[in-house]
């Protein structure tokens, strides 16, 4: 009995990366000179919002305020800072390799299940080579399932580290000498 995982592998990857990607319509976009003034307005406004998460099944959900975020505008809020939107990225990706090692392990492990179980209860006796392919086909699923846990959390730290370096950003006062409506002076923003 040979089993091919590849298939496995396939079905679980694309799963995992179709299922990541969220539909968020897109902003309708300025069709004129008040109109791009305005949104730019209205994105340096929400900009400088903070961001919260939460873990989910799949990674983080990220908010604004109640607004459910989709990974395109989390990054976008991010980029005010490559450094951030580098780590962020990281560890999205990481999470998203994680999510397939998890899957494939799983799929891997289930199939090493039913050879070695087969391999016992064929009407022939038992057959070595499928018990063989049994136990190394657990031993992979195992290791599989294990390192996709492990990157999975590790994406989903990395990720969270960066939501916070930009919320830490937002808090930070710049103090600086300039120009004030009511002349020069010291000029303190948060």
């Amino acid at each position: 009995m040979k089993l091919t995982i590849l298939p496995f592998f396939l079905i679980a990857f694309f799963y995992t990366v179709l299922s990541n990607a969220q539909d968020i319509p897109d902003q309708k976009k300025p069709t004129t000179l008040s109109d791009s003034i305005v949104n730019r307005k209205k994105y340096t406004n929400e900009s400088a919002k903070m961001l919260t998460y939460e873990n989910s099944f799949w990674g983080i959900r990220t908010y604004c305020g109640r607004q459910v975020l989709s990974n395109k505008s989390t990054r976008n809020f991010l980029q005010s800072d490559p450094d951030m939107l580098r780590k962020y990225d990281i560890g999205r990706r990481t999470l998203i390799v994680g999510d397939v090692f998890a899957v494939a392990g799983v799929l891997t492990l289930g199939s090493g299940l039913f050879a070695t179980v087969n391999a016992y209860n064929n009407n022939y006796g038992f057959d070595l080579d499928d018990r063989i392919l049994g136990y190394s086909l657990i031993g992979a699923g195992s290791l599989a399932l294990a390192g996709g846990i492990l990157l999975f959390f590790n994406g989903q730290k990395k990720m969270k580290l960066a939501i916070d370096a930009y919320n830490d950003d937002l808090l930070t006062a710049s103090f600086q000498f300039g120009l004030t409506p009511n002349g020069i002076g010291l000029l303190v923003q948060f």
